[in-house]
């Protein structure tokens, strides 16, 4: 595993479940594993809406991927029930950094893990940001402690 982040010590909050389409399998049944990064979006999106409370696509203010680390650790198959587990994990002061892992919703098996380090981004200004105040309060409340990233100048 390529992961830099202790996953066992970790409690997630946020559980989005995601639908196995015919269209996201190969040949052997398997969920290819484009899909299931794309299930990771489906994750973040549903987490940001619920604990933001707003949505944060292409509007002014937003976020936007800037590293995502992936293992891929079991297949994922066609009729399989599974849940993307979501938890921001650190905020630094133009980004924040998210766990996330795809889990078989009857067995709790953990099929795929990712970090993501999201950035705030200003669409109308085409330039990073600070991540807003009222974000990370929100953030806080729904997580309870979040670890602070230190900057360094």
């Amino acid at each position: 595993m390529s992961l830099s982040v202790d996953f066992s010590g970790l409690s997630f909050l946020h559980s989005t479940p995601v639908q196995v389409r015919y269209s996201d399998v190969d040949r052997m049944n398997h969920v290819t594993n484009s899909v299931l990064v794309a299930y990771c979006d489906v994750g973040r999106m549903a987490y940001f809406k619920e604990v933001l409370q707003e949505d944060i696509g292409p509007s002014s203010t937003s976020l936007i991927i800037a590293s995502m680390t992936v293992d891929f650790l079991q297949p994922v198959f066609l009729f399989d029930s599974m849940m993307v587990q979501s938890k921001v994990i650190e905020i630094g002061n133009k980004s924040l950094t998210m766990a996330q892992q795809l889990v078989h919703a009857e067995t709790g098996t953990v099929k795929t893990r990712a970090i993501t380090v999201l950035c705030g981004y200003h669409y109308g200004e085409a330039r990073t940001i600070v991540i807003p105040r009222p974000w990370r309060e929100k953030i806080e409340c729904y997580e309870g402690k979040v670890r602070y990233k230190q900057v360094t100048s």
